[in-house]
């Protein structure tokens, strides 16, 4: 017997040393942000708007906005001309918030209404810069929930919305994109790939933890990777309506396993432990 005990401690003693991790809930959002560097590395734009973030248990509930945005970044300067970054709003809404332990889940929305997303050059000889790349959309938004099922699964539900959606500017050369057609995309829509600049639509990351899942939409999200602008290489991204949900803490697979391995190394030994009875006439 204590052969037996001995065996399946040595199963159970990773689980028994572990701490105890409690499931936790986390969401945040972010209603615009920009990171775009120039060849060399050298950081021309770095910005958020309205961020807002939340952890529980305990519940929460976090509220973020503004009444308006009105940002512009000079990305570039000099010869042979000037490269910038500009984006202008109506009310901006974000918030992070969790129910949890009652409702175990976390959700994060994002709202921005009268969305004006400029990517334009000025050269030398030109008075007006000139779009790139603009688009405008009445309404843009994304939602994010991130969950325990009634199994004990981590689920996630990710979705974003437009209205009235337009996309113009010499980026797009020839080419027609009739933006008004996508008021619910699907999951990944890329909107237009060309030369090193990509738009992508409900743009949805899911990313397996140690002991969870993270869950990120991105309404709009451009991407730059060495697009050539007023003569000079850019790098990097402008997103619009930026959601995100995570659950953390979810007992690791392994875990169970050891668990089930020590059950059945008791279980084994203790069988083998038994000792038929004899017959008598």
């Amino acid at each position: 017997m204590l052969r037996s005990i001995l065996l399946a401690s040595t199963c159970f003693l990773p689980l028994l040393c572990a701490p105890a991790h409690a499931v936790t809930f986390t969401s945040g959002a972010n209603a615009a942000s920009t990171n775009i560097s120039i060849a060399g590395g050298v950081v021309a734009a770095d910005a958020s708007v309205a961020p807002v973030s939340g952890s529980g248990a305990p519940a929460y509930d976090r509220t973020g906005g503004v009444a308006s945005v009105n940002q512009n970044f000079t990305l570039t300067s000099g010869i042979p001309g000037t490269a910038t970054q500009g984006l202008t709003t109506g009310v901006v809404t974000t918030r992070a918030s969790s129910a949890a332990p009652t409702q175990t889940s976390a959700m994060a929305t994002v709202t921005l209404n009268n969305v004006n997303s400029v990517l334009a050059s000025k050269l030398l000889s030109d008075l007006v810069p000139v779009a790139a790349l603009g688009l405008t959309a009445d309404q843009i938004s994304s939602t994010t929930v991130a969950g325990l099922d009634a199994n004990g699964d981590i689920f996630g539900t990710q979705s974003s919305s437009f209205a009235n959606l337009g996309l113009t500017g010499s980026a797009l050369g020839l080419l027609t994109v009739n933006g008004s057609l996508y008021s619910n995309p699907t999951a990944n829509t890329v909107l237009l790939s060309l030369a090193g600049l990509t738009v992508t639509l409900n743009q949805q990351i899911r990313t397996a933890t140690a002991t969870g899942t993270l869950f990120e939409t991105n309404a709009v999200h451009i991407a730059l990777n060495n697009y050539s602008l007023a003569g000079k290489l850019l790098t990097g991204s402008v997103t619009l309506g930026h959601s995100q949900a995570e659950v953390s803490g979810v007992p690791e697979p392994g875990t169970w396993a050891t668990m089930l391995l020590g059950f059945g190394a008791v279980g084994f030994a203790m069988r083998g432990r038994r000792r038929p009875m004899a017959a008598f006439a």
